[in-house]
């Protein structure tokens, strides 16, 4: 249909923009923790194109495998990524490339768990992300042999392709800052992470190669898993280790190694004195938490909240309207000023246990009744039960409990 076809269309559009778009900030930053995360929007952008290769061929077995096997592949790699910058920043209280150089070496655990997340995330035969990038490329280079505008997914596909060169590039840079170059700190001699951190790290990253590795035993079997979601029957997968595949997958090593050599060793690291130093290269415009993240988080928190506060108020000015008009507060005859019968019984009960205790005494009592005492902290409570119940807030959260109840609902009849 043409309105599949126009929102398949748009939908492509933004997947090459954010893979290029993330993969040339993530080149530039000089901050180990941005670079992942610029890498994070890189790597949503490859799954992307496998959402828009689906709204264009529903049913594509491998725009479905690649885009299942990618999700899983990102979240994998980017836990072994992230735990090992969290690592780095937990022993040297910075996260700036220039002031991490060489600190890896010499930590054998820590340079095998980064090898293989970072072996993951590029797309390198073996590694779990050539399996998946090889069926969202196969997808989309299927569908555009047979498509109207071949030129726009000829270019599409190339830029898909340059992206992961750009992918090798920025975690060439970091493998490079970490294990290569000269060590700017002394040797540590305490340990730098945890037993169960080191396990978890270790363990995560050796599935990497297991999924790369044996992908008919182990990536394709989890996309099957997934089938009954997408509707789809079977899954073949792909010649993962042909002339063809691999040839994509080359392609794109070699743009990473120019794009490593010419970019970053000119541009992201920079001749300072007699030496050379990593510099972020981002222009300041392009700095897109502190000009268009927090800014756009602001307004909605503003926008959010005075909508609330109206919303709220109307509330309230409603229900207000509709007591002194429509509705009548019943009132009962209460025996004392505040509270309800029950606290003037217990109340009445305590008092006179605490009369009976100082006249037996002899000492004078002091303070107010427990029946004005009782009665009083019911009316504190019954008036702050109001004022929640009659709240917007409330009426969200139990809107959004009503919410979850039916998504749960749905999932059980759904499975």
């Amino acid at each position: 249909m043409a309105g599949e076809y126009a929102w398949g269309i748009l939908t492509l559009c933004i997947a090459v923009l954010t893979m290029l778009i993330g993969g040339i900030l993530a080149l530039i930053d000089n901050n180990i923790k941005r670079t992942l995360a610029c890498s994070s929007v890189s790597q949503i952008g490859f799954i992307a194109t496998g959402c828009a290769v689906l709204v264009l061929e529903p049913g594509s077995s491998l725009a479905t495998g690649g885009v299942v096997l990618h999700m899983l592949n990102h979240s994998l790699c980017k836990l072994v990524l992230f735990t090992a910058a969290g690592i780095a920043y937990q022993n040297t209280h910075t996260l700036e490339l220039e002031k991490l150089r060489g600190w890896g070496r010499g930590k054998p655990l820590y340079f095998l768990g980064f090898l293989l997340g970072a072996w993951g995330i590029t797309g390198i035969p073996g590694g779990s992300g050539y399996i998946s990038k090889t069926l969202l490329h196969e997808s989309l280079a299927e569908y555009g042999a047979v498509a109207a505008q071949s030129t726009f997914f000829a270019v599409s596909e190339w830029i898909f392709l340059i992206s992961g060169g750009l992918t090798l590039a920025y975690m060439a840079k970091l493998f490079v800052v970490l294990f290569l170059e000269k060590a700017e700190r002394k040797p540590q001699k305490k340990a730098y992470m945890s037993r169960t951190t080191g396990m978890a790290f270790i363990v995560s990253a050796l599935l990497i190669p297991i999924l790369g590795l044996l992908p008919t035993l182990t990536a394709n079997q989890l996309v099957k898993l997934s089938l009954p979601f997408f509707r789809l029957t079977d899954f073949e997968g792909a010649a993962y280790f042909s002339l063809e595949s691999l040839k994509g997958a080359g392609i794109s090593i070699l743009i990473g190694i120019f794009v490593y050599f010419l970019i970053v060793r000119t541009i992201a690291v920079r001749k300072k004195g007699a030496r050379r130093v990593y510099v972020n290269a981002r222009p300041m415009w392009l700095d897109l938490e502190r000009y268009g993240y927090r800014p756009l988080l602001r307004l909605l928190a503003g926008i959010g909240g005075m909508l609330a506060r109206i919303a709220d108020s109307l509330l309230d000015a409603l229900l207000a309207l509709l007591r002194a008009t429509c509705y009548r507060d019943i009132t009962r005859k209460r025996p004392p000023e505040f509270g309800n019968r029950v606290t003037y019984t217990i109340g009445g009960l305590l008092d006179r246990i605490a009369d009976s205790y100082c006249a037996i005494t002899q000492k004078k009592r002091r303070g107010k009744p427990f029946v004005y005492r009782l009665s009083k902290s019911y009316e504190i409570l019954t008036g702050e039960t109001r004022i929640i119940t009659r709240s917007m807030g409330y009426a969200m959260m139990m809107t959004c409990i009503g919410i979850l109840v039916t998504l749960i609902y749905l999932l059980i009849q759904f499975f």
